[in-house]
């Protein structure tokens, strides 16, 4: 299979990618980083995501499912899988890889409020979260809302304020 280059990644293809790493594992937080995040890509540049998720799995193994789950879009890519303890762990080092990936990186997915609400950042950043009503699916306004009911949490609880991505 021959890898094609994309000359700028539109939302359609970033919703693909999003809803088959979702499907894959569950993902807290997708972050594209790297060229595509910048705007700058190369002739040889992939398409970098930091997913963040809950996994008991080395990190070395972690992102073999976000890679099955991707197999037949033909573009360059390359996955890092971060569990939410690691996150935190580095959170305060200021020139380690997840910290950098998070500060200028660009938040795809999100998953806020413990799981209740979901964003994701493909049109607009600060665009309402959807909240939880069925699968994968198109809102009115035009954005994708992600919503699948969780283990453990209850439908009725209040929401807090949700975070900007």
């Amino acid at each position: 299979m021959l890898l094609r280059r994309v000359e700028t990644l539109d939302d359609e293809l970033l919703r693909e990618l999003v809803q088959r790493v979702v499907r894959a594992v569950d993902a807290q937080r997708i972050v594209l980083f790297g060229s595509y995040a910048h705007g700058e890509p190369r002739h040889d540049s992939d398409i970098d995501l930091l997913v963040i998720a809950a996994s008991d799995q080395p990190r070395w193994r972690r992102a073999i499912p976000v890679y099955d789950a991707l197999r037949g879009l033909i573009v360059p890519k390359d996955v890092r899988v971060f569990t939410p303890e690691e996150v935190e762990e580095w959170s305060d080092v200021p020139g380690a890889f997840v910290t950098s990936v998070l500060r200028e990186g660009r938040v795809l997915y999100e998953v806020v409020a413990g799981a209740d609400i979901v964003r994701l950042g493909l049109e607009d950043a600060h665009a309402p979260p959807a909240t939880r009503e069925g699968a994968l699916q198109r809102g009115e306004d035009g954005r994708l809302a992600h919503a699948r009911p969780r283990a453990g949490h209850d439908e009725a609880r209040s929401h807090g304020q949700p975070r900007r991505a």
